[in-house]
């Protein structure tokens, strides 16, 4: 038996789980779903709302957060209990040095704080690399 490559095991376990499922649902009663290929923008985009609408419930969820210790000022919203257990929308701020940033959240703040966040568990947490 010859060994496959990480990135061919991934594509040939994901071919075969596709056609396990294509074969359960050959139901001929069933209106075949589309692919991700034949869906349009708005589909998507209706399809994202809508999980969205289901899952995300409640008033918003304040976090204030330093721009540069953005791992070390996220973690005790976190690790309450409480935070964690609401479903809603996070309404972020960046503390500045001097007073907050003046930026309303309608989600450009709210990508940055993302994008800062992955940044620092990847290099800050240790969270991918373990403890030196």
């Amino acid at each position: 038996m010859a060994f496959l490559d990480e990135d061919a095991a991934l594509e040939e376990a994901v071919k075969r789980s596709l056609e396990d499922q294509t074969n359960d649902d050959d139901d001929d009663d069933m209106p075949r779903e589309k692919s991700e290929k034949e869906l349009s923008t708005e589909e998507i985009r209706a399809l994202v709302s809508t999980h969205g609408n289901q899952q995300i419930t409640g008033p918003m969820r304040n976090m204030v957060v330093g721009r540069n210790h953005v791992w070390r000022t996220t973690l005790p919203y976190w690790k309450r209990p409480a935070f964690v257990a609401k479903k809603s929308l996070l309404n972020i701020q960046f503390a500045a040095d001097d007073d907050q940033e003046d930026a309303a959240d309608l989600g450009g703040p709210r990508r940055e704080f993302f994008r800062l966040l992955i940044k620092a568990i990847c290099f800050d947490s240790a969270a991918l690399t373990g403890k030196s």
